[in-house]
């Protein structure tokens, strides 16, 4: 699923003649969607709720891949169920220990953290949550710490993620899902 899906994130935005068609593109999103739903399920059957970070990697990469996708279709309620859901919730698999620092890899790294909030961002504001947007804003701004330079840099990687999204929905057509 995460072929798939990094093969059409990267093809849907070249320019048009060297884009694939538009056939060609959503089967790769119908692909990645399908492979990652089904391969998350069968995992998350295998694993005990209390299981250890270390051992879940990949279910929580898929989850936060899964809730990327289902963001960029604009289905934000299951984006957010995804990434918040009790059950090896990416949200709460990100979390660290008040004082204590973020290692430089893995799924309680700055830069995953930041991924996760920045989804969680999109989808609330695609829901119109605004409270909710607002918190998952404090939270990312914690994680990204007091270096303006670092949170300014956080904010123009997400206005470009939403550019390159609505570039994509563009490129897909029809207009009517901007």
């Amino acid at each position: 699923g995460q072929a798939y899906w990094n093969a059409y994130l990267k093809a849907a935005i070249l320019p048009d003649d060297r884009r694939p068609k538009r056939e060609e593109l959503t089967a790769w999103q119908t692909n990645s969607k399908t492979h990652l739903e089904v391969g998350l399920q069968k995992m998350a059957e295998n694993v005990p709720e209390n299981a250890d970070l270390d051992k879940i990697t990949d279910l929580i990469a898929g989850k936060v891949t899964l809730a990327q996708i289902y963001t960029n279709e604009q289905n934000y309620d299951k984006a957010v169920e995804l990434l918040t859901k009790p059950k090896h919730a990416p949200l709460e698999a990100i979390k660290v220990k008040q004082g204590e620092a973020r290692p430089p890899l893995g799924i309680k790294s700055a830069n995953f953290a930041r991924l996760v909030y920045q989804i969680l961002l999109r989808a609330y504001v695609g829901q119109q949550q605004t409270d909710a947007a607002l918190s998952a804003m404090k939270d990312l701004e914690a994680i990204v710490g007091t270096n303006g330079e670092e949170l300014t840099r956080t904010y123009v990687e997400l206005g470009k993620q939403i550019r390159a999204e609505v570039e994509r929905l563009q490129a897909e057509g029809p207009e009517t899902r901007l």
